[in-house]
């Protein structure tokens, strides 16, 4: 599928039916109203820069029997990617060359799933998972991520994240 266009009349269609095989889209994020990305299973990411009209798949870096499960679009073309086997994919250039980035995936023995990320500027940002109450920290634009432990999560996975701002503690 990669190199393939889709356009807004045919991405809700039956895949087969225009001839690839697209399954799922598990998130979207937009840079501005022209420049947007979409990700999804068999590490799947398609770019639109005509504010959705059409996309054109990217090639992520990731694994096909991985899903990629969030992005977040954080300005001038960077863009961050996460999904199974605590994989984290960035770009700085639109998408035209993703770079598979280094986490903590390794966690207890166990490869973790990213379910979320939310970046407060192009260098700090959160992402959570399978992980119970670590939530993984970069401040480096993903360079480096740190395990942060939350002890007021007892739940085992943390579907979502969210930062609008971020002020570091005095």
């Amino acid at each position: 599928w990669e190199g393939s266009t889709f356009t807004g009349s045919n991405l809700g269609q039956d895949p087969n039916a225009i001839g690839i095989v697209v399954y799922d889209w598990y998130g979207v994020s937009f840079q501005n109203a022209t420049h947007g990305w979409i990700v999804g299973a068999s590490g799947m990411i398609a770019y639109t820069s005509d504010g959705g009209v059409s996309f054109t798949a990217q090639v992520s870096g990731i694994s096909s029997s991985f899903i990629i499960r969030d992005v977040q679009a954080v300005g001038n073309g960077k863009v961050f990617a996460c999904g199974e086997g605590g994989s984290v994919t960035y770009t700085a250039d639109y998408g035209t060359t993703w770079t598979k980035q280094s986490t903590i995936a390794l966690v207890d023995g166990g490869v973790g799933t990213l379910f979320s990320l939310s970046f407060v500027s192009p260098l700090e940002g959160w992402a959570v998972g399978d992980l119970g109450s670590r939530v993984l920290r970069t401040t480096d634009g993903g360079t480096n991520w740190e395990v942060t432990t939350v002890e007021q999560i007892t739940w085992q996975v943390s579907y979502g994240v969210y930062f609008e701002n971020y002020r570091a503690p005095a």
